[in-house]
């Protein structure tokens, strides 16, 4: 918290195995016990160090309900090696000592997330950016201010932010309003992004007051009754993994040298990305379509989902 440690606390900057033993002894003076849980794990230079980029300024300022970027040096901890793909951002009030308010939960690994900033004013704030699921993380190197709301306005949340989905499928997404210094105007929602091609989406409720919730549906099923209507066939249904699995992506890695090398790296941490259930190779989905093909398409041998659609 006050940006110093001593030797005991430095990790190694170079790969090696480590291993610790945490034991807990009781008081009692005529039978005492103890326990303890030993946990391990591998450092690799590769990676590294995790830290957080902003808010890392006692100059900096954030108003409560403000929409504000947190950025963090990723240093490669989402290669192969480490594969950290999402990451938790969390809120401290009282200098770093605890941190009670989450921000965010699963934001992608890309050293860059915008968080709404809750009614929680302070002069010691700090943000604490950590691998999900893992057991690194970095926090801010020094307080900032958090100040109350300069004018009424509204604050919207919305999750999850990522889906797995196997079609035919509806994916929901809840979004959480509130108000801030007593905003009471109605609040109407839109989707204004491109969606897939055939996609519907509609909310339960468009226009909401603060304070309301509403859930987004996305139905992405029409996209193979689509097809049907045109007349074409469908040859084959599956995920971007099993496609490039079947289509030899692996084979092509191993031509690109020794796995030692930075460009086997490179490529085994982009296939990493393309095919890991977590990452896109369950959120994506391949659908062969066509008509009058004699010959079965390439890419479905394994992992078919046809009979799914």
């Amino acid at each position: 918290v006050n940006n110093t440690s001593n030797v005991n606390e430095v990790l190694p900057a170079y790969s090696r195995d480590l291993a610790f033993r945490c034991t807990v002894r009781d008081n009692n003076e005529e039978i005492g016990a103890a326990v303890w849980e030993d946990m391990s794990f591998k450092v690799t230079n590769t990676a590294g160090p995790f830290r957080v980029i902003s808010p890392n300024h006692s100059t900096i300022a954030w108003n409560v309900g403000d929409y504000r970027e947190v950025a963090w040096d990723v240093a490669n901890t989402d290669n192969a090696l480490v594969n950290r793909q999402r990451v938790n951002i969390r809120l401290s009030t009282d200098g770093g000592y605890t941190y009670p308010i989450t921000l965010l939960t699963d934001a992608p690994n890309t050293g860059s997330a915008f968080v709404t900033v809750p009614d929680a004013v302070t002069g010691e704030a700090r943000i604490r950016v950590e691998a999900a699921n893992s057991i690194f993380f970095d926090i801010s190197n020094n307080s900032f201010n958090i100040l109350p709301a300069a004018a009424p306005t509204y604050t919207l949340n919305m999750g999850p932010l990522y889906q797995q989905l196997c079609l035919p499928a509806t994916a929901e997404v809840t979004f959480n309003s509130g108000s801030i210094l007593g905003y009471d105007s109605l609040v109407t929602l839109s989707v204004v992004s491109q969606l897939p091609e055939q996609t519907l989406a509609a909310f339960t409720e468009a226009t909401i007051l603060p304070g309301d919730q509403t859930t987004l549906q996305l139905d992405f099923t029409a996209v193979a009754e689509a097809a049907h209507d045109a007349g074409l066939e469908i040859y084959g249904y599956t995920t971007q993994a099993s496609f490039l699995l079947n289509c030899g992506i692996l084979n092509l890695l191993e031509r690109r040298g020794p796995q030692e090398s930075p460009d086997y790296i490179r490529a085994a941490r982009a296939v990493q990305r393309l095919t890991a259930p977590h990452e896109m190779g369950e959120l994506f989905k391949v659908l062969a379509i066509g008509r009058h093909c004699a010959s079965a398409a390439a890419g479905f041998e394994r992992g078919d989902r046809l009979h799914a659609l």
